[in-house]
C-alpha cells in the first residue's frame, strides 16, 4: 500500500532501544526528501528529539499510528539504532534497513537479518572523502560525553590530581582529549599511529604541560592504566569487533573509585567481560572500579544528535532509493562497504571475522 505517488517509501520508526531519544530524519530533512520519496513517520517518533507530529505532516510526511502498518507500507526502514525484536517481527525480505547496525557485536541479530533476506546498510560504514560522514558527528558527541559522564562518577574533584588516560586518538578520542584539556585536566593520550600523534601534538601544543601523547605500538598499557583515575577506551575497528585493551587484571590494578568508559561497546567493547549499560543505569562496579559501557551515548543529547545524523542521512540515503542501487553499489567506494547483508548473504569481512559467519560476495 502506498499513501502518495513516489517509487519508494521511507519509514521512520520510533526508536525503542532503552534511553534512546534520537530520530533519524528531522522535519527539515523530510522536506528535502519528500520530492523523491514518500516519507512515513511513526506517531510520536520525534517527540523526545523535540519534533511534534504536526511538524512532520507540515512538510509532507504522513504520521502512522501502528508500527506494523508503518513497516507494511514501506520499502526503506530508516533508523538510528539497530532493529530490536519489536522491529524485526515486521521486517521482510524486500525491505532495506538503513541505520547504525553494528553487526559485529551481535551474532543473533546478524543471523536474523540474514534469515529474513533483507538488505542491511550500516550507515556508520559509508565512506566519503577519507572519513565516515555518518559516524563522525556521533563520535564527536560520544567523546565529549565519555569524558563528562566518566567525570561525573569519579571519586575525585581536583583537576590537578586527576589523571585521564585516553586510549585511541580517532574522532572519539580527540573529542575526549579536547573536553579534558580545556577543563584543565592532566591527560595522557595513546595511539599506534605516529602520523596521527604528530598532527595532534602540533594541534594541541598550547596544552603540552598537561597533555602527553604516547605511541604505544609494541608497548604495554598496564602501568598507564594502573596510574589513571579515568580511562576512556576509544578504539575503533571499522565494521569489526575491537580488541580487548583493558583486561580484568588491569581493572584490579586500578585505584578504588576510578572509572573506565568503554566507548567501543556498540561494536562489542574493548574491556574484558564488559556488559552494556544504559543511561539510567550507567555503570557496573568491578573491584571498586566503575565501568561505564553505555551503548548509545549520543542518545542522551537527542536534539543535537538528531540534527547531525539527519543532515548526513539526507545526503546519502537517496542512493538507495534508486531501484537499481544493488547494481550500482558494486565497486562503489562510498557505499559498497556499508552493505552488510543482502538476500541471505553476509557481505562484510569484518563482521564475518568477528562472528565466524561465512562471507559471501555479490556476483
Amino acid at each position: 500500500m502506498r499513501l502518495f505517488h513516489m517509487d519508494k517509501t521511507i519509514a521512520v520508526p520510533k526508536e525503542i532501544k532503552k534511553d534512546e531519544g534520537r530520530i533519524s530524519l528531522t522535519p527539515t530533512s523530510v522536506r528535502k526528501l519528500s520530492g523523491i520519496a514518500d516519507v512515513l513517520i511513526e506517531e510520536d517518533a520525534g517527540l523526545i528529539a523535540g519534533y511534534s507530529n504536526s511538524e512532520y505532516t507540515d512538510v509532507g510526511a504522513a504520521v502512522i499510528q501502528s508500527k506494523e502498518d508503518l513497516f507494511d507500507m514501506s520499502d526503506v526502514i530508516c533508523k538510528v539504532k539497530e532493529p530490536l525484536e519489536d522491529d524485526i517481527k515486521y521486517l521482510r525480505k524486500d525491505h532495506l534497513v538503513f541505520g547504525y547496525l553494528h553487526l559485529s557485536s551481535s551474532y543473533e541479530l546478524t543471523k536474523k537479518l540474514m534469515d529474513i533476506g533483507l538488505s542491511g546498510i550500516a550507515m556508520e560504514l559509508i565512506w566519503d572523502e577519507g572519513h565516515y560522514p555518518l559516524l563522525t558527528p556521533m563520535s564527536e558527541i560520544a567523546g565529549e560525553l565519555a569524558f563528562s559522564r566518566g567525570l561525573e562518577f569519579l571519586d575525585k574533584e581536583s583537576t590537578t590530581n586527576t589523571k585521564v588516560l585516553i586510549i585511541g586518538c580517532g574522532v572519539v578520542g580527540e573529542a575526549a582529549i579536547r573536553s579534558a584539556v580545556m577543563k584543565g585536566y592532566r591527560v595522557v593520550a595513546v595511539d599506534l599511529n605516529e602520523e596521527k600523534l604528530k598532527s595532534l601534538r602540533e594541534k594541541y601544543r598550547e596544552y603540552e604541560p598537561t597533555l602527553n601523547f604516547i605511541n604505544t605500538k609494541g608497548q604495554s598499557l598496564d602501568q598507564l592504566i594502573e596510574e589513571a583515575d579515568l580511562v576512556i577506551g576509544a578504539v575503533l575497528v571499522p565494521g569489526g569487533k575491537p580488541p580487548i585493551i583493558i583486561s580484568n587484571s588491569n581493572i584490579k590494578s586500578m585505584k578504588p573509585g576510578s572509572v573506565i568508559v568503554d566507548v567501543a561497546i556498540d561494536q562489542g567493547g574493548c574491556v574484558q567481560d564488559v556488559s552494556a549499560t544504559t543511561h539510567s543505569k550507567p555503570f557496573t562496579e568491578r573491584d571498586g572500579v566503575k565501568v561505564l559501557a553505555i551503548a548509545n551515548l549520543p542518545g542522551s543529547l537527542p536534539g543535537r544528535a538528531s540534527i547531525e545524523i539527519s543532515n548526513q542521512i539526507e545526503k546519502y540515503l537517496p542512493f538507495f532509493l534508486d531501484r537499481n542501487w544493488i547494481d550500482r553499489i558494486h565497486r562503489n567506494d562510498t557505499y559498497e562497504g556499508s552493505l552488510q547483508v543482502h538476500n541471505g548473504m553476509l557481505l562484510s569481512k569484518p563482521v564475518s571475522d568477528s562472528l565466524g559467519i561465512a562471507l559471501s560476495t555479490l556476483i
